[in-house]
């Protein structure tokens, strides 16, 4: 899996367990493994 493909399989499941506006781009990055 890419990083790109990671960043976005998480975006997606934090989107859908959080919603859009509770996300930060900081916990997708965490949850994708990247560090800030």
């Amino acid at each position: 899996m890419t990083t790109r493909e990671r960043i976005v399989s998480e975006a997606l499941r934090l989107f859908a367990d959080r919603g859009y506006a509770a996300t930060s781009v900081a916990e997708i990055e965490a949850a994708a493994g990247l560090s800030p």
